[in-house]
This record gives structure tokens, C-alpha cells and sequence, in this order.
């Protein structure tokens, strides 16, 4: 098994903590309201859109916000219409700055690679946890999303990394999957639910050395 060179995060539920749920319990606390709500915009084809970069949130989202009720379409447009969306509504994952601090000094490469669109420029310059990585991929730059194979090659192409000298961490198993697919490794991890100590135990069980 090749050494493992470079850490490679995606941005939420791994960095920050994405909960659509968490969020519009800031307007409701009806769960048959906030359910409608996810489904209808962040479940959406639309969102994904977003994500890809076809356009900004406010140019994709009024398709899927037309279909809610105006009570709940106004709390949505409050929530996704406005830049600083991921500073206000997306806490870090707790530990998850010093952890990378820790990997940093152990020497190994730190990258990201998340499904974020125009957005992620708004807003990287303002998360200190970016400031110690060593490469930043946006999916919206280059208009493709995990787990598409398309992805992961022009990742590995842009930093110049070969896929089995690196370790993925997501939230997500079907982009876990496709990560092992092209040929790296990969650990799932969700920190909407946990911290940043489970993070560190599956690493290290997977050969990362701290």
C-alpha cells in the first residue's frame, strides 16, 4: 500500500458543518415546514446547479423558491441569498483547525476539494481554516461534481498528485466511493454529528501518522 503524502478534505460537514435542518430552525421549528423546505431547495436540482457553477444562488434558486409558500420561500431566500451564507449558517467542525494544524506539521500536504460554487469566493478569504492549506478546489470552477470521475482528474491534474499517495475525507459515501474509484483513498466522516477527535482516530486507523 503507497504512503499516504497529502490529506485532501471537502468543506461541508467535514470543516464546516452543513445543516439545512440547524438553519431554518433559526425561523421554524415546525419539522413538517422545515422538511419541505430542505426538499424543495437544498435537495434540489437547483442547488446542485449551484454547486456546478452555472450560475449564483440568486440566479438558479427562484425556480425551486417559487414553489414554496411565501412564508417559508422568504425564510429560504433569507438564508440562500446572501454571500456570507457559509460564515453565518456553517460553524467549523469542532477541533477540525487544530487537527489540520496537527497534519500540517506531521508534513503532509493539505488540499480541498468540495461541491461549492461561486460562493467559495465570497467567503475563503474569511475561513482562517483555509489559510493553511496547500490547494483549493472549487467544483463550480471547473463546472463538474463529486463523485463524477471527471473531478478527481482534474484535481489530481491541478496540483500535480498522484491519487494513491492521498486520503479523502467526506461526508458522503457515494463520494468516498468515487474517489476509491480513481485511485484514492478515502475516509468517511461526517461532522455535522461529530467532532474533530473521531476525524483523527479513523486517520490514524487508516495509516496517517500523528
Amino acid at each position: 500500500m503507497c504512503e499516504i503524502k497529502n490529506i485532501v478534505f471537502d468543506l461541508g460537514n467535514v470543516i464546516l458543518r452543513y445543516d439545512p435542518e440547524a438553519m431554518l430552525l433559526r425561523y421554524t421549528s415546525d419539522p413538517q415546514e422545515i422538511d419541505l423546505c430542505v426538499k424543495t431547495v437544498f435537495g434540489s436540482p437547483q442547488w446542485q446547479a449551484c454547486d456546478r457553477g452555472d450560475g449564483t444562488r440568486e440566479e438558479i434558486l427562484p425556480a425551486c423558491m417559487e414553489k414554496l409558500p411565501p412564508k417559508l420561500r422568504a425564510y429560504c431566500e433569507d438564508i440562500c441569498y446572501r454571500r456570507n451564507l457559509e460564515l453565518v449558517f456553517m460553524p467549523p467542525v469542532p477541533g477540525i483547525a487544530g487537527l489540520i494544524r496537527e497534519l500540517k506539521a506531521a508534513g503532509y500536504g493539505i488540499y480541498l476539494l468540495s461541491n461549492i460554487g461561486v460562493s467559495f469566493h465570497w467567503i475563503c478569504d474569511d475561513l482562517p481554516e483555509l489559510k493553511l492549506f496547500d490547494g483549493l478546489f472549487a467544483s463550480g470552477d471547473y463546472h463538474v461534481l463529486k463523485p463524477e470521475p471527471e473531478i478527481f482528474r482534474l484535481f489530481f491534474e491541478k496540483f500535480g498528485l498522484t491519487p494513491e499517495n492521498c486520503l479523502f475525507v467526506d461526508d458522503n459515501p457515494t463520494n468516498c466511493a468515487g474517489s476509491r474509484a480513481a485511485g484514492m483513498r478515502a475516509v468517511c466522516f461526517n461532522g455535522s454529528k461529530s467532532d474533530a477527535k473521531e476525524l483523527r482516530s479513523l486517520l490514524t486507523a487508516d495509516g496517517v501518522k500523528l
